[in-house]
């Protein structure tokens, strides 16, 4: 779930990976950190050679590491700024649409929502439970 900042807002947290732009629900992501060889990965698209940033989420099988090129903050938008996902996105997205939790306008420029918690089923091995 979205983070609520109030009743008429929400927090989401923006990365970048390879030149595009995306946002998660910050409560979903434990840390920022450097790769771990520990931790499970799981990629949206594959990172520049020069990501060496992974954001650290935790499910209820573990922690897992999602490459980034660049943490750019966490922001505030309006509810109305939140569309559910267009349906050509979904519709090109195949087996990985319901990774899509939605859009949210940046001025005019949407931004995918990405689910975190469905991302982490991709994970190459199973996560590792820490305790922090």
């Amino acid at each position: 779930m979205i983070e609520a900042a109030s009743a008429s807002e929400c927090s989401l947290l923006f990365f970048e990976i390879a030149g595009q732009t995306f946002a998660a629900d910050p409560l979903e992501v434990v840390r920022v950190d450097r790769r771990d060889t520990d931790l499970p990965i799981v990629e949206i698209m594959p990172a520049t050679p020069k990501g060496t940033r992974v954001l650290v989420a935790k499910t209820a099988s573990g922690e897992f590491q999602l490459p980034v090129d660049r943490v750019m903050g966490v922001r505030r938008f309006p509810n109305s700024s939140l569309r559910r996902p267009p349906a050509l996105a979904l519709a090109v997205s195949g087996a990985r649409a319901n990774e899509l939790m939605g859009v949210v306008l940046d001025g005019q420029t949407p931004v995918p929502i990405m689910d975190l918690k469905t991302i982490s089923a991709r994970a190459k091995s199973r996560a590792k439970a820490r305790g922090r």
